[in-house]
């Protein structure tokens, strides 16, 4: 005969130690989940915060080149000027040498009153206290440097009776700087 086994208890104790296990893995999982997303959520707030690191630091370098550029645009322009500058001074001082050598050559009777230089063309008038001087100084003024032949101009006398001239010349092409 045999006898009889309730296995009730034992299927309850099995149920139990299973829900148990599935609690756990069930758990498991939740925390699982839970630290994945906070740690997505942490990664993504860092991201965001190394975008905006980024963008601060490219606003900064731009912001810092920008102002280098400026610098550098007005150390051009001072450079610039002072080229020009240098360069009046050097015309200055060819015209200053030329004048010289014009003075230098003129006749003893003569003198000039007026000179003016204006699109490429030169003008001289002055003053002959003899007559004779006229010729010496029409030779002089067909051989100044830079200068094209002189041409006359007109010819008078004023009330002291010496005698006033007029010149002009124009620029040689090859002489295009003093």
């Amino acid at each position: 005969m045999s006898a009889a086994v309730n296995f009730l208890p034992w299927r309850q104790s099995r149920q139990r130690k299973r829900l148990r296990l599935g609690s756990l893995i069930l758990a498991g999982t939740m925390l699982t989940l839970l630290a994945s997303g906070g740690s997505r959520q942490v990664e993504s707030s860092l991201q965001a915060t190394l975008l905006i690191c980024h963008v601060e630091a490219e606003r900064q370098l731009n912001h810092a080149l920008s102002l280098r550029e400026e610098q550098l645009r007005l150390q051009l322009e001072k450079r610039a000027l002072l080229q020009r500058q240098q360069a009046a001074r050097r015309q200055t001082l060819a015209w200053q040498a030329r004048l010289v050598a014009l003075a230098e050559q003129l006749p003893a009777q003569a003198w000039l009153t007026s000179l003016s230089y204006q699109d490429d063309v030169l003008q001289l008038s002055g003053v002959l206290a003899r007559f004779s001087a006229l010729h010496a100084l029409d030779e002089q003024m067909q051989r100044i440097d830079g200068f094209q032949p002189a041409v006359a101009g007109k010819m008078a006398r004023d009330k002291d009776g010496r005698w006033l001239f007029n010149y002009r010349m124009k620029r040689r092409a090859a002489d295009a700087a003093p």
